[in-house]
C-alpha cells in the first residue's frame, strides 16, 4: 500500500511538473507571482530540494534607443529584459512569470513580441482574465524578453511583478529551487510638450512633422502654414557676427547710389539758397532807388 502511495505521489509530482512546464497562465489559468489577485502558490512553495541556492531576478527596461529607463512615457514601447540567477549552481532549465499592475491593480501588461523561449498568455483564473509573459517550457537561457506598450497618460505608477524558477528538468517539482515573488516600480514621466501629430498653436500656425536640414529656418506663407526653407545668404556664411549682419552685393549698390543723389540734392539746396540771398539784395537795391 505505501509503494503504491509513492507511486502515486511521484506520478502526481511528475504530471504536475509538466503541466506547468509550458507556462502556469496559459495551462491552469493561474499567476505564479505574487501579484494581488492571484489564487495560485508561489514558485518556492513547490519547487524545492535543489542545490541552486536561492533564486533572484534581474529586471531591465530599455526605452527605443537602448537606454534603461525607470519612468515611462504614455504609449511608448519598451523592451523587458529577466533574467533569472541562481545562488549557486548551474539549473539545467529556467522559467519564469512576469505581470504588470496599474496603482488600482488594473491590468496594464500591454506584452508583445516575446523571444523564442517566452510567450504571451492570459490567465483566466485571475481577476477576470490577466496578461502574463511566461516561458515556453524549461529553457536552458536564464534571460526571457519581450516588449512593453505604456499605458495612456494619467495611468501614474505602475507595479511589474514577476517570478522565476529553477530546475533541473527531471520531471519532477522535487530538486528545483523557486523563487518567492519580485516587485519593481515604475513611475510616469510627464513631458513638457509631446505631440502625435502636427502642432497647432493658437490656430494660427500649424508647425511641420518632420526635422529640417542643416541651417534651414521655419518660414511662413502668412496664412498659417509654417515649412522649412533654406536660410537666405543675407543670414549666413560670415565668420563674425557682423558678417551675418552684411548686406548683399546689390543692397551695398542701391545704397551707395542712393547716397550719391543724396549729396547732389545737399548741393542743389545749397546753390538755391546762394541764388535767392543774392534776389534779395538786388530787390533791396531797386526799392531803395
Amino acid at each position: 500500500m505505501k509503494k503504491k502511495f509513492v507511486l502515486l505521489a511521484l506520478i502526481f509530482a511528475v504530471v504536475f511538473s509538466l503541466k506547468y512546464s509550458a507556462g502556469p497562465a496559459s495551462q491552469v489559468g493561474q499567476g505564479y507571482t505574487g501579484a494581488p489577485g492571484e489564487t495560485g502558490t508561489l514558485c518556492a512553495n513547490c519547487h524545492t530540494g535543489g542545490v541552486y541556492g536561492t533564486p533572484s531576478a534581474m529586471l531591465t527596461i530599455t526605452n527605443a534607443l537602448g537606454f534603461e529607463v525607470t519612468s515611462y512615457l504614455a504609449g511608448e514601447t519598451y523592451q523587458i529584459s529577466l533574467t533569472a540567477i541562481a545562488g549557486s549552481g548551474t539549473p539545467v532549465g529556467h522559467g519564469f512569470q512576469l505581470t504588470v499592475l496599474d496603482g488600482g491593480d488594473a491590468d496594464v501588461a500591454n506584452f508583445s513580441n516575446p523571444s523564442s523561449n517566452a510567450k504571451i498568455s492570459n490567465a483566466a483564473s485571475v481577476a477576470g482574465g490577466r496578461t502574463y509573459a511566461e516561458h515556453t517550457s524549461a529553457s536552458a537561457s536564464n534571460t526571457f524578453t519581450f516588449d512593453w506598450v505604456a499605458p495612456s497618460g494619467g495611468t501614474g505608477d505602475l507595479t511589474f511583478y514577476y517570478n522565476v524558477n529553477l530546475v533541473d528538468a527531471t520531471g519532477g517539482i522535487s530538486g528545483d529551487n523557486g523563487g518567492s515573488g519580485f516587485t519593481s516600480s515604475m513611475s510616469e514621466s510627464i513631458p513638457t510638450v509631446k505631440v502625435i501629430g502636427a502642432l497647432e498653436i493658437n490656430d494660427a500656425f500649424t508647425l511641420p512633422m518632420v526635422d529640417g536640414t542643416a541651417n534651414q529656418v521655419l518660414t511662413t506663407d502668412g496664412a498659417g502654414t509654417v515649412t522649412w526653407m533654406d536660410a537666405p545668404t543675407s543670414f549666413t556664411g560670415g565668420s563674425s557676427s557682423d558678417d551675418n549682419l552684411k548686406s548683399s552685393d546689390n543692397q551695398n549698390t542701391d545704397y551707395g547710389l542712393q547716397t550719391v543723389e543724396i549729396n547732389n540734392l545737399k548741393n542743389e539746396v545749397i546753390l538755391l539758397k546762394s541764388e535767392i540771398e543774392a534776389l534779395k539784395k538786388l530787390i533791396n537795391k531797386l526799392t531803395k532807388k
